[in-house]
């Protein structure tokens, strides 16, 4: 939150209302009230409900939303809000916890837009878990990047075997914040990897 200082406009946008989505943000209580809070699922009932269409621009940095079509989606996860960032020429696609279905009305987006095979990063579904990331959908995004956030020793597994072995089949170049520690990504360089750039933090 230091980095909004001086900021004009202040977003957040929720993925949707599981707790390891959304509990952070009551750490925000005394921080600058947001010009707006935009989420999926349940996150919808006390914000602005995220729906497929909504487009922000900010200077140069274009964000579209993909999915849901409606918030009301039961299981949660599938009205998870899937957003595509692009910037400086890259494209980056958040998936939330995007199940398969969600995932597929995801690859319809994208080939109405032209842009299969032409996203750049992917941040895994339900991190990496194997109701997410779909062998069609793996091979239809073209990610050159994948990253998947996920608390080492997890007591769910994530993320699934099958789900790297897709990614790395299609040649995606795969970071984990399990192994990897916290991942910055830039859009006019490299994946940053925190334990690698200050490993006696880690």
């Amino acid at each position: 939150m230091p980095l909004l200082e001086g900021a004009e406009d202040v977003r957040i946008l929720m993925s949707h209302g599981d707790l390891d989505h959304v509990g952070a943000f009551e750490s925000l209580r005394n921080a600058r009230i947001p010009d707006a809070v935009i989420g999926g699922g349940r996150v919808s009932q006390l914000a602005t409900p995220c729906l497929a269409g909504q487009t922000w621009s900010v200077d140069d940095v274009v964000i579209d939303v993909l999915w849901p079509d409606r918030s009301d989606y039961q299981p949660e996860n599938r009205a998870s809000c899937v957003v595509l960032i692009t910037a400086e020429g890259q494209r980056v696609l958040l998936m939330g916890d995007a199940d398969w279905f969600s995932e597929a009305q995801v690859i319809r987006a994208l080939y109405e837009r032209n842009l299969l095979g032409e996203i750049d990063v992917v941040v895994a579904s339900h991190h990496g878990a194997r109701d997410g990331s779909s062998p069609v959908f793996q091979q239809l995004v073209g990610a050159d990047v994948v990253m998947i956030s996920v608390g080492a020793t997890n007591r769910f597994g994530h993320p699934h075997a099958s789900v790297l072995e897709g990614w790395h089949a299609v040649g995606a170049q795969i970071y984990r914040t399990d192994r990897d520690g916290a991942l910055t990504f830039s859009f006019d360089g490299p994946v940053r990897t925190w334990r690698a750039d200050s490993p006696t933090r880690w």
